[in-house]
């Protein structure tokens, strides 16, 4: 006789887990200070023209991406009076050392002490 019951005499299997991290990325100009950043897609490419978009309409017409990130964190310093060649970007696994990557390379520019104005880290979410 058949029947609704799953096979193989026990309860169905739980689904596996999924998880997704997203995309970020940072766009930058080298002869203005302006800047995009995407933090929320699920491809890079997406992230990277958000970032672009961004950018372009702070009001410049050559930005570029400085970074993109998955599973990573980031940091952008600048000096106290920022100028686009001294907009530093660190990358690495956790957001401190993003930071202080990103300060770093910025003080050893010679400009004095750096302050981070935007970071951020993308993180993998269970989605199941």
């Amino acid at each position: 006789m058949l029947g609704c019951a799953p096979t193989g005499g026990g309860a169905p299997s739980p689904l596996a887990e999924a998880w997704t991290a997203p995309w970020g990325a940072i766009a930058t100009s080298p002869t203005q200070l302006a800047m995009g950043v995407s933090n929320t897609q699920n491809r890079k490419r997406r992230a990277e023209r958000e970032a672009l978009d961004q950018c372009k309409r702070s009001g410049a017409k050559d930005c570029v991406i400085r970074v993109s990130y998955q599973n990573s964190c980031v940091a952008v310093a600048s000096p106290p009076e920022p100028t686009p060649q001294h907009l530093v970007v660190g990358r690495a696994f956790t957001l401190e050392n993003a930071i202080t990557t990103a300060t770093a390379e910025c003080f050893l520019q010679g400009v004095g002490e750096c302050k981070v104005g935007y970071s951020d880290c993308s993180v993998a979410v269970r989605i199941r």
